[in-house]
This record gives structure tokens, sequence and C-alpha cells, in this order.
């Protein structure tokens, strides 16, 4: 854990107020410490927070260790509004005429990679919140040879064995005493998102072509998709909803 260099003081400030919303764990401090030998006082009521090191030549580099989750949900939503710029820039939304181009090629390409990357990152921070949402000693029991007989797997072989559809609507609901998800609001609108996902990881070559076998293409899908990272919310939201201890991430979302 690293002192931040402000320190907080509960009677002036909370640690969600100050630190960054996503770090991957924040603590308090309930009692003052005093280190003589490094001649650090660290008041009562001080935020702290995990930190990392990894070595730079010559040097060490020390970092915040951050959630992945709200990384990479952040990392989509910034994706999308960069493409939303490109968008407006346009004005492709607001004319009225019946044929509308971006403003250059340039702007047309620009906002087609932020949508894709905004697909991608949003997809991956369902997948990092399943897996550490997943309770360490959690075991599932499950049939995988047999209709008849029972096999279970502990949560390192259910993050690398089991899939995404697999976590969202067994592994999950059962660690968590919750329904699934399947055929309410939260799963269709994963469910697009992960067809959209696929199919740009699983590029096939009939998704490379124009509409001019009026087919809906890879393209049209992507211009036409909902905020990815809205879609990744969502899904994870109705997990989260049912937990007695919420995520700081989650609770500080959008604040900042």
């Amino acid at each position: 854990m690293r002192v931040p260099t402000k320190l907080l003081y509960p009677k002036d400030y909370s640690v969600n107020d100050e630190l960054d919303w996503r770090h991957q764990q924040v603590a308090t401090v309930t009692k003052r410490v005093v280190n003589h030998s490094l001649g650090i006082e660290i008041p009562e009521g001080s935020a702290m927070y995990t930190v990392s090191e990894t070595k730079l030549n010559k040097k060490t580099l020390t970092f915040p260790i951050p959630n992945a989750t709200a990384v990479f949900l952040k990392s989509a939503k910034v994706a999308n509004d960069k493409a939303n710029k490109f968008r407006l820039a346009s004005k492709i939304d607001k004319t009225s005429q019946k044929s509308v181009t971006f403003n250059s090629t340039e702007d047309a390409f620009e906002y087609l990679e932020f949508k894709i990357q905004a697909v991608v990152m949003a997809f991956t921070a369902i997948e990092a919140f399943l897996n550490e949402t997943i309770p360490d000693s959690y075991e599932h029991w499950h049939n995988k040879s047999s209709d008849i007989i029972l096999e279970k797997s502990e949560k390192k072989e259910i993050e690398r064995r089991f899939s995404t559809d697999d976590k969202l609507l067994t592994v999950l609901p059962k660690s968590l005493n919750l329904d699934s998800p399947k055929g309410k609001r939260e799963w269709t609108s994963y469910r697009r998102l992960k067809k959209l996902r696929d199919r740009f990881v699983h590029m096939k070559s009939v998704d490379r072509r124009t509409t001019e076998e009026k087919t809906e293409t890879i393209w049209d899908a992507l211009i036409k998709s909902d905020p990815a990272h809205a879609q990744a919310l969502d899904i994870i939201s109705y997990f989260i909803k049912a937990m007695q201890d919420k995520p700081r991430w989650y609770q500080l979302y959008g604040r900042k």
C-alpha cells in the first residue's frame, strides 16, 4: 500500500472524493501510524491504495493497480466518444439530405476504428468482471462428460475453460444465488455486443463486402450498433445490483 501525496482526513473528505475511481483497492487508515525509520507519519483516516513496481533499465517504476473492469469500460467509453465526434462533425444524423457521407475518408476510417475499439474493450470489460467476481473459494458443480455424473470445477479452471456465456448464465448466477439473465433485456443487449465482437475478432471474407448484395455487412452492424460500453455495463449491473458489497469503481462510475 502507498500513501498518496495528499492525505485525506475523515472530517473534510471521504476516500471516494479524492482517489481515482479506477483503483483496484482502496483502504482507510483506522489508526495513526508512525514509521520513525522512514520519517513517515500516516494520520488516522488517510487513504491508501495498492501499487505495483516494474523495472525499467536502472529505474523502478511504481504505479497504482487499476481495476481491470473499470479500465476497459473507460477505454470503451472514450473510444465511443471519439467516434461520435467524427459522426457529429459530419452532421450525418442532423442533415435532411437522403445521401450522407463523412467529411473525409480519414474521418470515416477514424470513426470505424474507434467504434471497433469500443466493442472489443467493452466485451473485455465483461470478461474481466466475471473472472474477478467469481469467489476464490467457489466450487462449480456441473455435468461435463456425463448427464448423470456431476463434476467439480474450481475458480482457476472456470476462468480458463468456461466460456463467457457459461459464466454469465450458470457460474455467476449460482455463486451469487441469482436468477440467470437469459431471456432478460440485459442478456439480449449482451448477445448483440458479443455477436459484433466475435465478427471482428474472427473476421471472415464475407464481412469485407460492400452492400451491393443488399445484405448487412459487419460495417453496417457497427455503424448501427448501440454504445458498447453501455451494453457491457448493462449486463455487469445485472449482477452487481444483487451484491451486498458493490465494487468501489461501480459506485463512482460516471461521477468523475
